[in-house]
């Protein structure tokens, strides 16, 4: 008898077959750059693709984009764990690359607006501009965005890494 119930506990040891995900029957998946760049979690994204296509010329000539990543994106699945933290790491560099770039257009675009809204003051005196107040109160939301964004960036990498550690 005790052999019967060390089979049935051996049962459920071992992860049942999922099969296909609903609607999807392809083996084989191919996903952009952007699309792996932009993704919530990278670790299940990987998991999922076969292949990352470049589609962003810039990013393909960045400098932390090497041959061994490009050749490492032709085939996601045969990748060991080394790889797949290179892919990771490289992830997180484009990821840094990119907000940086955002953030210096966004501070082109307000020195755009403040330029071409300081030669529209000059004729239409009588409008009032925003009052010291409102500047600091939209200051202080735009802080307090940032800190949020800050903040769940953090818990993203504590996941990834925790991940990671699995």
């Amino acid at each position: 008898m005790g052999i019967w119930r060390f089979l049935a506990d051996l049962r459920f040891c071992f992860s049942q077959a999922e099969g296909y995900a609903e609607g999807d029957y392809t083996l084989y998946h191919r996903f952009t750059l952007m699309d792996f760049v932009k993704s919530q979690n990278p670790v299940d994204f990987l998991d999922k693709a076969s292949e990352i296509t470049i589609d962003c010329p810039e990013l393909e000539h960045h400098a932390s984009t090497s041959p061994e990543i490009l050749e490492c994106c032709k085939d996601v699945r045969v990748l060991g764990r080394k790889e797949l933290r290179l892919l990771l790491n490289w992830r997180t560099k484009l990821r840094r690359h990119l907000a940086k770039k955002l953030k210096e257009q966004a501070k082109e675009l307000d020195e755009e607006i403040s330029l071409s809204s300081g030669d529209e003051s000059e004729g239409e005196k009588d409008i009032p501009g925003p009052t010291r107040e409102q500047e600091g109160d939209e200051r202080a939301e735009e802080e307090q965005e940032e800190e949020e964004m800050q903040q769940q960036l953090a818990v993203l990498k504590a996941e990834e890494v925790a991940e990671l550690k699995r």
